[in-house]
């Protein structure tokens, strides 16, 4: 049992006190985790956090860019600030034997044994037919530590639904979440490029179903924007299915499909901003009854339909305000992150909230703010913030840090009573003080994020993606920081 789950059992117990504690992300204790494959560059361009060998621990799942190898790193009990660790990671180099994309790396426990498996996709594959793709689970062996491929999931293969055509893309995007309540979890698995009759490029989503074999084809369907219940006609490049996300956001029990189409258009019918499609999950799985569309300045949604870009290129989602739904982190191509918030019967656009980097204090403009967003309890705090509400970190890869372009910096908002809120926010970038280094031209800070209680202790950690980091003479090598939570920061003075 770890620590955690420990506490919330025995919550008096004086070892549980740093639970509830004030806490937060520090230097102290922070690892900066190197490229250790062989032949690869830009580690770190995709990452992913679960518990693949189901001992409570979170474990961390680290991917170069364009490559045939994941690093898998298992977590391990330790303290920050009492003299750091020997181990602070078991790793080991998962090689598939099949090409993926870094960036589609997930977790989830799909045959219900609770240990998580990897899943990724590879939108490129063109054994026969140009970038159709494909989508794969992995699991490891409990009693090896070996990991295998047992799932390959491609349209028209072993009775999975669709069409395999030249540059669908298929495997661009993936998302993991429990849509009928079973036990198991289920994956949905974008395809951006698929072909809707004659309409290229239109789009669509596939839903498979996770069983106590894992992922099959059985109850496996394929959503478009003709079967979402909206009614909205495909259009070429809209791009549906680009980006996913779950999360129960009308507090069911039920995990929710979140799909970013973002060549979508307004309005007007001409002009692309792209859009978010909310799906709901039942005990039958995701149905097209009462899907929800958002796009920036419709229906009240801050920000202008006509000034945005690639709404909905990527999708965070947690609770971030007092209610027991998950809410929507949105970004964009045009510097901003959308929060909707859900009420009574789901996601609505009340009290929506759009952040720039105007908001944050040294920001720059241009950063590809909301490239990356990882949700988490990054902050605890008995005063102010509101206790134990998630915080969102925000990636901003192109950020100009001490006059370095594109060196990239990693922004975090807290939540108050009401949500998230720019007061406080925090601004993290390279820095000479910590083992990850000064900040350099081209680093990319913040191309990744994920989190996780990697050291066990009750407390959230942030994995942060460097993938230009320059290791010494080896340009572009890639790296890993992880900044750890602790309660030690607020006893040492640092803040």
């Amino acid at each position: 049992m770890s620590r955690l789950a420990a506490c919330a059992i025995l919550s008096l117990l004086p070892a549980c006190a740093t639970l509830a504690a004030e806490t937060a992300l520090s230097p102290i204790g922070n690892t900066l985790l190197r490229n250790s494959i062989a032949d690869t560059h830009q580690y770190g361009y995709g990452s992913a956090t679960g518990d693949v060998d189901n001992d409570g621990i979170s474990d961390l799942i680290i991917a170069p860019n364009g490559t045939y190898s994941l690093r898998v790193l298992r977590g391990a009990a330790w303290d920050v600030g009492n003299g750091g660790a020997l181990i602070k990671f078991y790793g080991t180099t998962f090689q598939p034997g099949v090409g993926l994309r870094s960036n589609t790396v997930i977790t989830g426990d799909f045959d219900g044994d609770g240990r998580d498996e990897i899943a990724f996709g590879n939108p490129s594959y063109s054994t026969s037919v140009p970038s159709g793709g494909r989508a794969y689970v992995a699991r490891r062996d409990p009693s090896s530590g070996t990991w295998d491929v047992i799932t390959t999931i491609q349209q028209e293969l072993s009775g999975y639904p669709g069409v395999h055509e030249a540059s669908d893309s298929f495997g661009y995007a993936l998302a993991a979440g429990d849509f009928d309540g079973d036990g198991y979890d289920d994956l949905a698995i974008g395809s951006h490029g698929e072909d809707v009759g004659t309409t290229n490029e239109a789009g669509a989503v596939m839903i498979t179903y996770g069983t106590s074999s894992g992922i099959t084809s059985a109850r496996s369907s394929l959503i478009t924007r003709n079967s979402d219940g909206l009614g909205f006609t495909p259009m070429e490049d809209d791009r549906y299915g680009l980006a996913l996300t779950s999360g129960d956001f009308d507090a069911d029990g039920y995990a929710d499909l979140a799909i970013g189409a973002t060549g979508a258009r307004c309005p007007d019918g001409t002009t692309r901003s792209g859009a978010v499609i909310v799906m709901y999950g039942s005990a039958g799985g995701i149905v097209n009854t009462r899907s929800r569309i958002f796009r920036p300045g419709v229906s009240t949604l801050q920000g202008s339909c006509a000034n945005s870009l690639r709404f909905g290129s990527e999708l965070a989602a947690a609770g971030f305000d007092a209610g027991l739904t998950d809410d929507l982190a949105i970004g964009t191509d045009a510097n901003a992150v959308h929060i909707v918030y859900a009420g009574a019967n789901g996601l609505e656009t009340a009290g929506n909230q759009r952040f720039t980097p105007a908001d944050i204090p040294g920001a720059a403009a241009d950063s590809r703010f909301g490239t990356r967003l990882a949700a988490g309890r990054l902050r605890r705090l008995s005063t102010g913030l509101v206790f134990g509400r998630t915080s969102l970190a925000i990636g901003a890869p192109d950020d100009t840090v001490n006059g370095l372009s594109q060196a990239g910096s990693v922004i975090i908002l807290h939540a108050d009573a009401e949500g998230l809120t720019a007061t406080g926010a925090e601004r993290w970038t390279r820095s000479a003080a910590r083992t990850v280094g000064a900040p350099a031209v081209d680093d990319r800070y913040g191309h990744t994020l994920t989190i996780g209680d990697y050291n066990d202790d009750g407390v959230q950690d942030l994995a942060i993606g460097v993938p230009y980091y320059d290791d010494n003479a080896t340009a572009d090598d890639g790296a890993v920081e992880v900044l750890y939570g602790s309660g030690f920061i607020f006893r040492d003075g640092f803040q």
